[in-house]
């Protein structure tokens, strides 16, 4: 359904469309958010930790938070993302609908892997300006300590009575530097995917669809990790800092490997989270496709 448009001439509403993929982007986004939630913490502790050591271990990390702080520190800052998830997930696929309506609305076959990514990288685009304030106030939940932020509302006002309201949008650049390429990637990688793994079949299975998730998801965050590195330093640091400063930063400190300091958490949520978010997207679209009739 994600390689198809919706004909002019359709007798639906023009409002059914959007509303489906609307409600089922928000209620996968929810759904996969409590799955990476925890290594997502540990992923922008370690993109963001002064240390050279480069054996330091993620699942070494993951003990360490948890056994100085408890099982609790790793959803700290959860609120903000999880309604942050729903509101993106929801907003892409609605988004990623309408620019393929709009940019292909008058083919009847399925689209091309290129058109794909196309319509993919522009709701990326879109998406990123939703997106940059609610991963600015996760981020800098997550790198804190307890004694700083009291919840993700004092964060929020905190963050706009030190550095005003173009805080919401810091670290904007480096979010569209992941998410134009990182959502082309995603979307056609998902598509090309489910198409071989459905092979000769008549249908795509459900197993087909979590195959199908799981190396859209690696394929997002694994190809423009350092993308989501900078935007971290942008974020959680105090003063403001031009994007590309930050590069040349990481990597007078750190090398290449700087940028990719947290990848293997990264790699690991992104594979059940993406899993469940693409199976409870295509089960909650196609339930409401046959509801709203």
């Amino acid at each position: 359904m994600l390689d198809q448009v919706t004909a002019v001439s359709s007798p639906n509403p023009w409002w059914r469309e959007p509303t489906i993929n609307f409600l089922a982007g928000s209620i996968s986004g929810f759904c996969a958010k409590f799955v990476e939630f925890p290594l997502d913490t540990v992923k922008v502790q370690l993109q963001t930790q002064s240390t050279r050591n480069g054996a330091f271990s993620a699942f070494g990390h993951i003990a360490g938070l948890v056994q100085r702080e408890g099982l609790a520190v790793l959803y700290r800052g959860l609120p903000m993302p999880l309604f942050g998830t729903v509101v993106e997930t929801a907003c892409l696929f609605a988004t990623f609908g309408q620019v393929k309506n709009l940019l292909y609305g008058t083919k009847t076959e399925s689209l091309a892997t290129y058109q794909i990514a196309t319509a993919g990288g522009v709701s990326g685009c879109i998406v990123s300006f939703i997106l940059t304030p609610i991963e600015l106030i996760k981020c800098r939940m997550q790198v804190t300590t307890k004694a700083l932020y009291k919840n993700t509302g004092d964060c929020i006002v905190q963050s706009y009575r030190r550095e005003g309201l173009g805080v919401f949008f810091k670290g904007l650049v480096p979010t569209m530097w992941r998410e134009i390429p990182g959502t082309a990637a995603w979307f056609s990688t998902y598509h090309v995917s489910v198409k071989y793994f459905q092979g000769d079949k008549e249908t795509k299975s459900e197993l087909d669809v979590v195959a199908a998730g799981a190396l859209s998801g690696i394929a997002y965050n694994a190809a423009f990790y350092p993308a989501d590195t900078v935007k971290s330093h942008v974020q959680t640091h105090p003063s403001q800092r031009r994007s590309l400063d930050v590069v040349r930063e990481i990597y007078s400190l750190h090398g290449i490997k700087g940028f990719y300091r947290g990848l293997l958490p990264t790699v690991i949520r992104a594979i059940p989270a993406n899993a469940v978010l693409f199976y409870t997207y295509e089960e909650v679209h196609a339930f409401f496709h046959h509801a709203l009739q």
